[in-house]
């Protein structure tokens, strides 16, 4: 059975009280024992007690007597007879032994006791010091050295330890167990030095004390000698300079004090000292070692008043390692010899500086331990070192303030990330790394991070995880890394010149490999460029913080990272792009035949254009390639995901492969071959004669007209969809074609060629459709029979259009008046009005009278309307027509007389040109949204009339200016103008009025918006209704519109309605003089 917890505590108590040590690592053999013993605790303490170590001379000796025992015992546990509970103690311990009871036992049963003893007990402290010994020694044994079998090392862990002792967390039982180890008990003669320097002083074999306390009795030409150096002698000294040379041999422990705020040591006449310690009794001192060598002063310890320590190597060099440690000093200066080697170990504190000098000969070795950031720094003469940094406490980051190259080698050690920095500051310079051989075994990440290069600049010998670019580099410029290293942009490193990166191995003999580049910001102006030795690109997008793609910190991400330009050398033929992000590459500037693939890429990808013939792979996101290179042939896989393929502007045939997902392909003008694949795609034909192969679920394929001699292989009646586009010039009818070997003219007219691979079909009505929302289909002057689609079809002069059964528009544009539609139907067909109504004529679709089924909507947009075989005759045309679309509006121009426009039921798109006399727009009620741009704002000749609207009266408008106070009592049937939507009553505003899907951001959160700064700026009641104009201060010239219909709730997101997008050509703010 596995040893619990528990029991694991109780076994450290039990070898913790026996021995008064901490098991270290006899713990594995304690536990052993234990579990030999069937765990019992009595059979373990028997053991232990029958162990050569506890019946020796410095435990329990069988010649010891039951009262010594029992003193001894009691002692263990901080009691003596002088207190009530050390007499209890004692002769527990005492009637114990002499009744026959074992020590083991009598240890169990102590601890037992003090296990369950009251606060007030007279052992209430014996026990909590016996717990905080319990707690220190299993950390210890557990977590700080398992390994330590030293009994005299181990009998030190658990010392200087009561009742009141932190012990409650890791850092304090490190501490407490660090001062316990390193405390230094005297046990031989004190001797005091005088005034004189003449002093001569012999030691004993015991670890003597050397009191040099009073100021400035160790003198120059002292003279302190000690045969023994296995003992731990002292020398305190108190000094008013750093220049003492006092001859010393083997005083291990040398401590120097500083009367004020100077102190240090002469090491020229010292051998055998172990350690040196540095201080001042007052703060910010400054320690000078000289003729530091190992044989000298192993360890030199700057103490806590210690701001500046300057360490400087004997004339022959240190000889063997120098142990360094700078406590608190903000400044550290080691400076060796050039004449001979120099090995310093030395221990920094985080957010200090390191100075190395003049380490500048062949096996020169620096090892520096830090637990934190600091600052390295040097004289230039360091070329021959070694420089190790280990950090195991925290991530560091080491700050190189200097121009010059920091040393030979560096390695960088430890198990935390090590970033080696070369700053943006005055004197600094990226030579400090610059041709450094860098080796890592940290099991962090090791970086070199540059602010600034200099062009040419050659990191191939650094093997580090990571190059970081983390700043513009200030021009053009080519550096050289470690083929094993990535290179991570997390600045705009191109914005005031090309980057050029190589790579090469630290032999210097690499032919050619591959690039690691991760991309963490924009690389928005200038081309990133490979090497010459660069043939492959593996290529990643990570942000390195939110705000490179979230810029509105609201953790979703708006915007992909961009490179503007990635220009190929002519060895890189290859680049694999990959991650989660999204990657945009403006342009790629490559060679011919070259590949770029992101088959394992998660995120989206974006090229927006490739500049020579080659082929592209798309990932696993939605994708967008774009090529249109004149002469150049292209092959692009789209992958997984629903991406957009867009070879329209190139002129040479290509192939294309939409592969999974519901693609978009867009051929070139030179006959490309095109694969659909798996998903509903849509594919857009060109110039050129294209194969196409359209692949499983509903695809359509879009041929413009003119694209003649396309090929469809795998058409699918039923499933997919041919969609012809642009002007036929014949007649054509859907429910009658001719079919040759499953070629098709349309239009009879060769303006729509295509085959249906193994087609007969020569209905096809309910397979091709005519015109997109997009790109409609124009008829012809004669006679157009469309089918079952949804067609978008623009008359034609005298053309006669049947539309068959789908929901049909039917496009006028200015100066169409006599086309017909035979088959009208009002609730799924639409006619929409596009262009300019004749000057100074409006338009009310509300009464319209046709003639014969002729309806004259305006004097230039004319149509007749037939169902059955009968004309038409309704007036109220707010139901079937349309006035404008998104991008081809309806136009009036009030340029001599009044202009009035009424719409329908759609979302019209109204443009007033010319306010010259006055123009009137009006809503209705069930109106759609409706998009009007007025002339002026702040206008009275361009007008806004609302009161046609159920239970708005208003015919003049309410301005409501910026952060004015609440309208207490709104009147119902009023029109309210507000100035500004970001600057209601009190807090109120509205952030947005643009859907933004990637920030969450849908037309129901901005109607939230909207109601939640309405309710704070009217006081509404139950049943009234309004209307309210909002100005955008986002956007200047945009307002929108919305009725509302307060209720018992107030004004909540269901009680208002978008009815209007208004805009003004002037960009001037829309207010009352603007309603009507």
């Amino acid at each position: 059975m596995a040893i619990t917890a528990e029991q694991q505590t109780q076994i450290i108590k039990l070898a913790s009280t026996m021995f008064d040590a901490a098991p270290g690592g006899y713990l594995q053999e304690l536990k052993d024992i234990f579990e030999s013993v069937g765990q019992d605790l009595n059979a373990f303490a028997s053991v232990l007690e029958g162990t050569p170590a506890f019946q020796g001379e410095d435990f329990y000796p069988s010649s010891m007597t039951n009262e010594d025992a029992a003193t001894k015992m009691a002692a263990t546990y901080g009691l003596d007879t002088s207190t009530a509970a050390g007499e209890e103690a004692y002769n527990f311990f005492l009637s114990g032994l002499n009744a026959g009871t074992s020590k083991g036992a009598l240890f169990v049963e102590a601890n037992d006791y003090l296990a369950n003893v009251g606060e007030d007990s007279d052992f209430a402290n014996v026990a909590k010091t016996l717990d905080n010994k319990v707690a220190v020694a299993e950390y210890y044994s557990v977590e700080i050295d398992a390994d330590n079998t030293d009994l005299t090392q181990l009998s030190k862990v658990t010392n200087n330890i009561d009742a009141d002792t932190d012990v409650s967390t890791n850092e304090a039982i490190s501490t407490l167990v660090d001062d316990n180890l390193n405390e230094i008990i005297v046990d031989g003669e004190t001797f005091t030095l005088t005034t004189g320097t003449d002093d001569v002083l012999n030691g004993t074999a015991q670890s003597d004390l050397f009191d040099a306390s009073t100021q400035n009795t160790l003198q120059s030409g002292d003279i302190i000698l000690d045969n023994y150096s296995d003992d731990s002698d002292v020398l305190n000294a108190s000094v008013t300079t750093a220049t003492v040379d006092a001859r010393l041999q083997n005083v291990e422990n040398v401590n120097i004090t500083g009367k004020y705020v100077t102190t240090g040591y002469d090491l020229t006449n010292t051998t055998g000292t172990n350690t040196l310690t540095l201080d001042t009794e007052l703060g910010s001192g400054t320690a000078t070692v000289t003729n530091a060598n190992s044989l000298n002063a192993t360890n030199i310890v700057a103490d806590s008043n210690i701001a500046t320590l300057n360490v400087t190597s004997l004339a022959s060099g240190t000889r063997d390692t120098v142990y360094v440690d700078s406590g608190d000093a903000s400044a550290t200066n080691i400076t060796g010899q050039a004449a001979g080697v120099d090995k310093y170990d030395i221990t920094i504190a985080a957010s200090n500086t390191l100075d190395l000098n003049t380490l500048a000969s062949a096996g020169d070795t620096v090892g520096i331990t830090t637990a934190g950031n600091f600052n390295l720094d040097d004289d230039g003469a360091n070329t021959e070192a070694a420089v190790t940094i280990t950090a195991n406490t925290a991530d560091t980051t080491v700050t190189l303030d200097t121009a010059t190259q920091i040393a030979k080698s560096l390695t960088l050690a430890g198990s935390k990330d090590i970033t080696v920095h070369v700053a943006a500051a005055a004197g600094n310079d990226s030579a400090a790394l610059n041709g450094v051989a860098a080796t890592s075994s940290t099991s962090g990440t090791s970086t070199f991070k540059f602010d600034t290069i200099t062009d040419a600049d050659d990191y191939a010998e650094a093997a580090v995880d990571v190059v970081e670019v983390a700043a513009d580099l200030g021009g053009a410029v080519s550096f050289t890394v470690n083929e094993n290293t990535t290179v991570d942009f997390t600045a705009d490193a191109t914005n005031t010149g090309a980057v050029t990166v190589d790579i090469d191995n630290a032999d210097g003999d690499l032919t050619t490999g591959t690039l690691l580049a991760n991309i963490s910001d924009d690389l928005g102006t200038n081309a990133l460029t490979t090497g010459a030795k660069v043939d492959t690109l593996l290529l990643e997008a990570t942000p390195d913080e939110a705000s490179d793609t979230d810029s509105d910190d609201n953790g979703t991400a708006e915007t992909q990272i961009t490179i503007t330009d990635l220009t190929l050398n002519a060895a890189t033929n290859t680049v694999v792009v990959q991650g989660s992000e999204d990657l945009e590459i403006t342009t790629l500037t490559n060679a011919a035949d070259d590949v770029l693939t992101a088959s394992t890429m998660t995120g989206n990808l974006t090229i927006g254009e490739i500049t020579e013939a080659s082929t592209a792979v798309g990932g696993k996101g939605n994708d967008s390639i774009t090529a249109a290179t004149a002469g150049k042939a292209y092959k692009i896989y789209g992958g997984d995901g629903n991406d957009t393929i867009d070879l329209s502007g190139a002129d040479t045939a290509s192939k294309i492969y939409g592969e999974a997902g519901n693609d978009t392909l867009k051929a070139s003008s030179a006959g490309d071959t095109i694969e659909g694949g798996a998903g509903d795609d849509t594919i857009v034909g060109g110039a050129g004669a294209d194969t196409v192969k359209m692949g499983a679920g509903a695809d359509s394929f879009e041929m413009g007209a003119g694209e003649d001699g396309d090929t469809v292989s795998d058409f699918v009646s039923g499933t997919d969809t041919i969609i012809l586009t642009g002007a036929a010039t014949g007649d054509l009818d859907l429910t009658s074609q001719t079919v040759t070997s499953g070629a098709y003219d349309f239009d009879g007219a060769g303006n729509f060629d295509i085959t249906l691979t193994g087609s007969t079909a020569t209905d096809l009505s309910g397979d091709v459709q005519l015109g997109t929302a997009s790109a409609n289909f124009t008829a012809h002057t004669g006679t157009t029979v469309a089918g079952s689609k949804d067609d978008v079809i623009a008359v034609n002069g005298a053309s006669t259009i049947t539309t068959g059964s789908g929901n049909d528009a039917i496009i006028v544009a200015t100066s169409e008046t006599t086309a017909t539609v035979s088959d009208f139907t009002s609730g799924s067909d639409v006619v929409i009005l596009t262009g300019a109504a004749a000057a100074d004529e409006g338009a009310d679709l509300s009464s319209v009278t046709p003639t014969s089924g002729k309806y004259d909507i305006t004097t230039n947009h004319q149509i007749t309307l037939e169902n059955g075989g009968s004309a038409l005759t309704g007036t109220d045309l707010s139901e079937m027509v349309q006035l404008g679309a998104d991008g081809a509006a309806f136009t009036v121009a009030a340029a001599t007389g009044a202009v009035t426009v009424t719409g329908g039921a759609f979302n019209d798109f109204i443009t007033v040109t010319d306010d010259t006399s006055n123009a009137t727009i009006n809503f209705i009620d069930n109106g759609g949204t409706d998009t009007v741009e007025i002339a002026q704002g702040g206008n009275a000749a361009s007008l806004l009339s609302f009161d046609g609207m159920t239970g708005i009266t208003d015919t003049t408008g309410t301005d409501i200016a910026a952060d004015a106070a609440k309208t207490a009592d709104a009147q119902d049937g009023s029109v309210y103008v507000f100035a500004d939507s970001s600057d209601g009553a009190g807090s109120s505003k509205i952030s947005t009025f643009t859907e933004d899907a990637a920030n969450g951001i849908t037309s129901a959160t901005i109607l939230d918006d909207v109601a939640a700064f309405l309710e704070a700026n009217l006081g509404e009641a139950d049943g009234e209704n309004y209307v309210a104009i909002i100005n955008d201060a986002g956007t200047a010239g945009d307002a929108y519109a919305f009725l509302v219909n307060a209720d018992a709730d107030g004004i909540q997101a269901d009680n208002i309605t978008l009815i209007g997008n208004l805009t003004t050509t002037d960009n001037a703010v829309i207010d009352a003089t603007n309603v009507a």
